[in-house]
């Protein structure tokens, strides 16, 4: 993997829920406050996204620690030893941080996904929802196996009136949001495709093969192009940028202050 030292490795923005959205979107919250429902239902899965934002964030805050420590040419200790690798163990960390960030912003989607349908389910914000067909068969419900990100704004874009618009165009900016997208690619190679971005086993190629019925021609293309480790940094931080802006914008619909519930809301100065 490309990893300029020479990279400018500026100060970047990550935001972070806040904590009237998250104390809004407890279970147990709503559990004292409503007795359960919906709204109950889908802070289950609030939950869920924030732990995969804890762990985008967590991630992006290693990936700064290992260009600090790479800059500065210290070592890490263990105790009072310091400990042994070679640069394929650092590069492998590198790749497996950059990746587990990756997986982890797709992971959110399917959970956001997975929060907003308890929302609309309920039968005031519209009822069930179906899932889309590719064929002409009439369109069956979405439950909880059949719902993601994709479902979710196939149906939406399908059957739009009757959803709240807000929420809608919510999903639909960070669907679209350029970061976001990016990440797609190198999501599908991680699960699907040939991973170009990870180099822990030497530099590979792509091989394809044609065949005729006498010869068979065998190529190999090596084009891998590697962006630094720096400007994933930066990229990673702002497709948390866009998704927590996306929830900023939602969470106040799907959970609202509670009245006659008072919090004390305590900042850590830690």
């Amino acid at each position: 993997m490309k990893n300029d030292k020479a990279d400018d490795q500026k100060n970047i923005e990550i935001k972070l829920l806040s904590p009237q959205m998250i104390v809004f979107s407890h279970p147990l919250i709503l559990l004292t406050a409503f007795k359960g429902s919906k709204r109950a239902e889908a802070a289950q899965w609030s939950i869920e996204v924030r732990k995969m934002l804890h762990g985008i964030v967590k991630s992006i805050i290693a990936l700064e620690q290992i260009l600090n420590l790479q800059k500065s040419g210290k070592k890490l200790y263990l105790e009072t030893d310091p400990i042994q690798y070679d640069p394929d163990d650092e590069n492998f960390l590198i790749i497996y941080t950059i990746d587990n960030a990756v997986l982890r912003i797709y992971a959110c989607l399917d959970k956001i996904a997975q929060m907003v349908r308890c929302y609309f389910e309920h039968p005031d914000n519209g009822g069930k929802l179906l899932l889309v067909s590719r064929c002409k068969c009439p369109d069956s419900e979405m439950g909880t196996q059949e719902c993601t990100f994709g479902n979710l704004l196939n149906y939406l874009n399908k059957y739009p009136n009757g959803r709240n618009k807000i929420v809608f165009d919510a999903l639909k900016k960070l669907n679209n949001n350029k970061y976001i997208q990016i990440f797609q690619k190198r999501r599908n190679e991680f699960s699907h495709r040939l991973h170009s971005e990870d180099d822990t086993m030497g530099l590979t190629a792509d091989v394809s093969t044609t065949s005729d019925s006498s010869t068979e021609e065998t190529t190999y293309q090596f084009t891998v192009k590697q962006k630094s480790p720096n400007a994933y940094r930066i990229e990673l931080a702002q497709a948390n940028n866009a998704t927590v802006e996306c929830l900023s914008t939602i969470y106040p619909i799907i959970f609202p202050p509670i009245e006659n519930l008072k919090i004390n809301i305590k900042n850590d100065k830690n």
